[in-house]
């Protein structure tokens, strides 16, 4: 657990791999730098007994050519950002981290910055980074150049703890409930969530409320105090939540709420049956999959908990499936006849890329259409490689297989329907590598390859808008 309540993770330490070939004390540069940091950060927090959270990927953990998707989400949910600042900072991978926070927090004033080199003349940082306190932890040759400290004494010592106190005051900052909640304001672009449940289960719905607040996903309530437990009280109190509500989660677990005069068909049915009369409101149910019927003495509540609409998966995977859920951007409407549009071809693997590629074709104001992901029929397919006017193909995580399939019916569909020639499929090779040419199996002129094994993907969006 964080040092600081509401984040996954108290510092980020964003950084270029190359870095940590440099030595410090004879260990590799940033391991040694961000474990004597988090010594010292613990020591100048006020509250013994509570750890410092340090997102830190560490050399190794995290290749060249990675999901850099994975790294933009755990930015988000770390209080403060630490750059390891040096001209390999610049490079697409580390820069997009810091966009990352810089996006989830909508604040400059949580970012530091720890120079191991200079920059050279002329370049800059992002313009995300603002204003932030940085500190140098190079010296200077003989004959002028920069050279990072090696030894963590002298210079490097006292910056080292400027750095920590600097750290520690923020977080001690952010430690105040009315500050944390200005730190982290929900994003209006998001989805309103409610969350339900009985009375077994508050250790789970307490998780829930933490992983969507990292997100800075909305909630009703905003704090974790729930509703009056009583008669007409809760129900106004309720209804009145679920009217801000687009998202209804209720955790069944194997009790049943009490049965009283006010809900004689119980709590837990009253608010199913209300969020399900809510026009727009979308519902998400869970149970434990490791809950057996003969576990619930109450048959009202068993019929509940194990009908077909309740998902039974481990408790980890349905938060994520509700944080999408929350996240994912509104669905254009569909194109009118004859209007040109960009369907987004893409594996249920890679539905998070094809969702940001979804997302810039909204800022763009382009029309887009994407599948419903793993349930979609060849011969739909066939309908949206006729209809738009141009195809992104995503191919990260997917088999190759998986490609050259889409690729063989979107070249027969413009064979068999006589599709003008002018109209081509993009197919993004994203991470992670390698991707052999050897693998795909399928050729058209129509059709353009855009390689990005780093994750950027400004050519792929050059070539398809």
């Amino acid at each position: 657990m964080p040092f600081l309540s509401g984040f996954e993770y108290d510092v980020f330490v964003s950084y270029s791999l190359a870095n940590d070939q440099y030595k410090l004390d004879g260990e590799p540069w940033v391991t040694k730098f961000v474990n004597e940091l988090k010594i010292k950060l613990a020591n100048n927090l006020s509250e013994g007994g509570k750890e410092v959270s340090v997102y830190f990927a560490g050399t190794g953990s995290i290749q060249p050519g990675q999901q850099l998707a994975s790294c933009r989400d755990e930015a988000r949910k770390a209080a403060l950002f630490l750059i390891i600042g040096s001209p390999r900072y610049l490079d697409y991978w580390p820069a997009s981290e810091l966009e990352a926070f810089t996006e989830g927090h909508r604040t400059k004033d949580r970012i530091f910055l720890s120079h191991m080199l200079p920059l050279p003349k002329g370049k800059r940082y992002p313009d995300a980074l603002g204003d932030p306190l940085y500190l140098d932890f190079y010296g200077n040759t003989r004959f002028g150049n920069a050279k990072p400290f090696e030894e963590v004494k002298g210079d490097c010592n006292a910056a080292l703890t400027d750095l920590a106190a600097a750290m520690a005051r923020k977080l001690m900052e952010l430690g105040d409930s009315a500050a944390a909640a200005a730190a982290r304001r929900p994003n209006p672009d998001y989805r309103t969530v409610l969350v339900t449940v009985t009375a077994d289960l508050g250790k789970q719905v307490k998780a829930l409320r933490a992983h969507l607040r990292q997100y800075d996903i909305p909630m009703v309530p905003e704090d974790d105090a729930g509703f009056e437990e009583e008669g007409e009280a809760f129900r106004a109190e309720y209804l009145a939540a679920l009217e801000q509500a687009s998202i209804v989660v209720q955790l069944l677990g194997p009790e049943p709420t009490r049965r009283t005069k006010a809900f004689p068909e119980g709590l837990e049915t009253f608010q199913l049956e209300a969020a399900r009369g809510r026009p727009g409101c979308q519902v998400r149910q869970w149970r434990d999959p490791a809950l057996q019927p003969e576990e619930i003495d109450d048959e009202r509540h068993r019929e509940l908990v194990f009908s077909s609409s309740v998902d039974a998966e481990p408790f980890e995977e349905f938060k994520k499936s509700v944080r999408k859920l929350a996240m994912a951007p509104p669905a254009l409407p569909a194109p009118e006849p004859g209007r040109s549009y960009l369907f987004i071809d893409a594996a249920g693997v890679d539905e998070e890329t094809a969702r940001r590629v979804f997302a810039q074709c909204q800022k763009l104001q382009i029309p887009a259409v994407t599948p419903t992901y793993g349930v979609e029929k060849p011969r739909n397919y066939r309908t949206y490689y006729e209809k738009a006017d141009r195809i992104a193909v995503i191919h990260e995580k997917s088999e190759p297989s998986w490609l050259n399939s889409q690729l063989y019916l979107f070249i027969r569909t413009m064979a068999r329907r006589g599709v003008s020639i002018d109209k081509r499929a993009i197919v993004y090779l994203g991470p992670p590598p390698p991707k052999s040419k050897e693998a795909y199996s399928v050729y058209h002129p129509n059709i353009d390859f855009v390689e990005a094994p780093n994750g950027n993907m400004d050519d792929f969006y050059e070539r398809l808008f």
